[in-house]
């Protein structure tokens, strides 16, 4: 996988245009791309992914894997 070095700006731009891209290829029957952000903490990743949903009308879950206890959690 490659790696993209992004502000926090572009995140989001991004993560739109993912989100946009996504809902027309399932309309096309295709399998939706995913990513993942990573980097350190407090640099803003879970407020911009929040933000870009907000902003797209969307309901966000945040799952933070660090604090499940039981993989069947």
């Amino acid at each position: 996988m490659s790696q993209v070095k992004l502000n926090v700006d572009e995140l989001k731009s991004f993560i739109k245009h993912i989100v946009n891209n996504n809902q027309v290829i399932q309309t096309q029957g295709k399998v939706p791309v995913t990513i993942n952000v990573v980097g350190d903490a407090g640099l803003g990743k879970t407020s911009a992914i929040l933000q870009s949903g907000s902003e797209l009308g969307l309901e966000v879950v945040k799952l933070n894997l660090s604090q499940l206890e039981e993989l069947g959690d």
